[in-house]
């Protein structure tokens, strides 16, 4: 007779040590937001012209060095690296994965975008070009690449390797990014570095879905 033994559902539990400062953050700019809407305005687009103006540079740095890393990865020996089980086969096959990345990753943004960005571009050109100009054209063709090219693509592909490593090879219940940070932390996830980390990643995830919403 064969026996075979499972163990319980992981039951879902509230972490409090991040979601009680996560939830009062949210609370008081909430609150800011609404109490001070000019003030917040202001803020907020004094902020977007900092990290801009300061930081734009290390945007496409950061896009261009992903695609280093990313090549590095796979012509070396972490590249062999299964993220799964030792000798697990694939659950979909190599079309399927390529289908799912593709539609998952890209799939509804350009098609929102696909026919809108141009015109953007073509109204609002970058580098102080004058809006509607032959330029602004060329440009509004062109710009639209670095977003819908490898560079988005590495900047995902990137983080979500650690992500899939300590789901898939580690076998960690729940996905965290202090848990997929956990080697450079030293194991120290659970400190006050991984609970901040876990703090913005939320922040973060709540910001870029309330511009989304705001946007329309």
């Amino acid at each position: 007779m064969t026996v075979t033994i499972t163990s319980p559902p992981l039951q879902p539990s509230l972490d409090k040590k991040v979601f009680l400062p996560t939830f009062i953050l949210v609370i008081v700019i909430g609150v800011f937001l609404v109490l001070k809407p000019e003030q917040a305005e202001i803020l907020l687009g004094n902020a977007l012209q900092i990290v801009t103006r300061s930081f734009g540079w290390l945007y496409l740095v950061a896009g261009v060095a992903s695609i280093s890393v990313l090549a590095w990865l796979a012509v070396s020996r972490y590249g062999r690296v299964l993220l799964g089980a030792p000798g697990e086969s694939p659950e979909f096959s190599t079309p399927s994965w390529i289908a799912m990345m593709f539609t998952a990753g890209i799939g509804i943004g350009i098609t929102n975008w696909a026919f809108v960005e141009p015109i953007f571009y073509f109204q609002s050109p970058p580098f102080g070009i004058e809006a509607g100009s032959p330029e602004a054209a060329e440009w509004a063709h062109m710009y639209g690449q670095f977003h819908w090219s490898m560079v988005p693509w590495a900047l995902y592909a990137l983080p979500a390797l650690p992500i899939a490593y300590s789901l898939y090879v580690r076998k960690q219940p729940f996905c965290r990014i202090s848990t997929a940070s956990s080697g450079i932390l030293r194991g120290k996830s659970g400190n006050w570095l991984g609970i901040g980390i876990d703090v913005i990643v939320i922040l973060a995830i709540i910001g870029a879905a309330g511009t989304s919403l705001g946007l329309g």
